[in-house]
């Protein structure tokens, strides 16, 4: 027989993918902590040296030391790895792992040292020609996993090299896989990132430098810190995945998936075995007990007694007529409701409503009548000079909805007072603030309200210090704006700043941004520049702000 036509069909690589997944959980949690005593202290180093390398200004002088830093966690992280995936593939086999010994760990550093400079060459290599990717991928994670120090180098690398040209098509896919949920999960990790500032900032209050630019967010830095991440989350099931791989790929000639299943069942066995021994054990002599105490008792005997017939049918026609019995009783002809059609059922269903609504109504006025009486005793019925009909009751409840529009038309008018006294008021309370000097560099937008501003540039506008009454104008469209919450005053951001902070915050109002950006730029022209403030210059200014309220009143 063709030894290529016995063997079994490879498995899928989505079915290899979920078993690494449930390996890497059913695994003891002893297992994942050997991969991340590996991992965590290379990522944080090569972080650190990332950040220094690229942000010090002091960072040429110790470059070699540094490199040869990272060179070494990274040796410590595959050794890490090679222990990790020799014990996954352990619990996988069900047998108990290899001892280590000063023999092994030598070997095991020696392997990676000799694997690890080939694989940072070979890879990109093979990335950038495409076609041989897939098996050196493959074979570098052999490479982990068979080289666990337990054989020689030589042993090491054949095995490895007869496993990653094993079913290639299930390779390459589950590498495809693994580069999407990659994209995936970067892309989450990233978004929860770029999240966490902002809620804080948000639900807490918690000002932090993330939240005050949104710049960090689009550095090397950050984005290398969210790859790292997600090497942590992937990089073990990929482990996993190929130790699958490997496993039932050398069981085709060793059987060791059958061996292993047979230590399941033959433990599983024994489980079983002592159950059932235990429950034996419990269960008899209870058994035994209750035997023989029934046995030395004599049993009550039961003296036969008639039941009288009347009593007997009496008993038996209850029974029968409860609800479990109901299904032996031939069912009732219901009388079938007449075919109106839809328009008819829709009446008839309206109908009913209008029947329960007025049932409701009658209900209402009758305690209204009730509680009038109550509230309203009747008198003696005395003769009416005016021949009014009804009695005074009636006419009370008349008066009484007579008077309730009356009621309401007072209130409004006391209200629109208090509303408008308040107003009056507000406008002289804007007389209450300091005056600000316009003249001073310092002077800030939030000293003064919107309209204070303005009165201010009115007043200015007429004494014609048109430079001044552009900054005041300037400093009320800052104002408006953070009352819209579309931007925030402080003292330490300058006109660009709040530039970007309006293009960022105002994409629901069409043409703010450019008015805003206009006026800045009318602004530093004749405040910090050589341009004399003209009355046209002005006028612009106006428009501006003009658009700016029509955005303001379009919301």
């Amino acid at each position: 027989m063709d030894p290529e036509k016995s063997r079994r069909p490879e498995k899928g690589a989505l079915e290899i993918i979920e078993e690494a997944t449930h390996l890497l959980r059913l695994a003891p949690a002893g297992i994942l902590f050997q991969y991340y005593l590996g991992a965590l202290p290379f990522v944080l180093g090569f972080l650190f040296f990332w950040v220094d390398m690229s942000c010090s200004g002091s960072a040429g002088p110790h470059l070699v030391q540094a490199s040869l830093g990272v060179a070494v966690l990274f040796l410590w992280m595959k050794c890490w790895q090679a222990v990790f995936t020799s014990n996954l593939r352990s619990f996988l086999e069900d047998a108990p792992p290899s001892p280590w010994s000063i023999g092994r760990v030598l070997r095991l550093v020696c392997i990676q040292s000799i694997a690890t400079p080939w694989m940072m060459v070979i890879l990109p290599l093979a990335l950038v020609i495409t076609l041989p990717f897939g098996w050196c991928f493959a074979f570098f994670h052999n490479m982990g996993i068979f080289g666990d120090g337990a054989q020689e180098f030589k042993i090491t690398v054949q095995r490895a090299r007869q496993q990653c040209t094993l079913w290639p098509a299930q390779n390459h896919l589950m590498i495809l896989i693994f580069i999407l949920l990659a994209i995936f999960i970067y892309l989450n990790i990233c978004m929860t990132g770029f999240l966490i500032p902002i809620m804080l900032k948000t639900f807490m209050g918690i000002e932090t430098l993330f939240s005050r630019s949104n710049d960090f967010f689009l550095s090397t830095t950050f984005l290398l810190s969210m790859a790292c991440i997600t090497y942590l989350c992937i990089n073990p099931l990929i482990r996993a995945a190929y130790v699958l791989r490997c496993f039932y790929g050398e069981s085709l000639s060793s059987g060791r998936d059958l061996l292993s299943e047979w230590r399941r069942l033959h433990r599983l066995a024994g489980q079983l075995l002592l159950i059932m021994a235990i429950t034996f054990t419990l269960i008899v002599p209870c058994q035994s007990k209750a035997a023989s105490g029934t046995s030395g008792r004599p049993q009550p005997q039961t003296a036969a007694t008639g039941i009288p017939a009347d009593k007997l049918d009496r008993a038996i026609s209850e029974v029968i007529g409860g609800v479990e019995y109901s299904w032996r009783f031939p069912h009732e002809k219901l009388e079938e409701p007449k075919n109106s059609g839809f328009l008819g059922q829709v009446l008839d269903t309206v109908g009913g409503w209008l029947k329960t609504a007025w049932s409701w109504v009658e209900t209402a006025l009758e305690w209204f009548r009730e509680w009038l009486k109550k509230l309203i005793p009747e008198g003696p019925k005395t003769s009416n000079s005016l021949n009014l009909p009804g009695d005074v009751r009636l006419w009370l409840v008349i008066l009484l909805l007579a008077a309730l529009p009356i009621t309401v038309w007072l209130l409004r008018n006391m209200i629109g007072r208090r509303k408008a006294a308040a107003e009056c008021a507000g406008e002289e309370g804007l007389s209450s603030f300091p005056e600000a000097d316009l003249r001073d560099e310092n002077t800030s937008a939030d000293q003064l309200p919107e309209a204070r501003w303005l009165a201010l540039a009115k007043s200015l506008l007429e004494s014609g210090d048109l430079r001044l009454a552009l900054r005041a104008l300037y400093f009320a469209a800052l104002a408006q704006l953070a009352d819209r919450n579309l931007l925030t005053i402080s003292r330490s951001k300058s006109n660009r700043d709040y530039e970007r902070e309006i293009k960022r915050r105002a994409h629901a109002f069409p043409g703010l941004a450019g008015a805003f950006s206009e006026n800045v730029t009318i602004l530093e022209r004749v405040w910090y520049g050589i341009h004399a403030a003209e009355l046209e210059t002005v006028q612009q200014f106006l428009s501006n702000n003009e658009r700016i309220t029509a955005n303001d009143q379009g919301r």
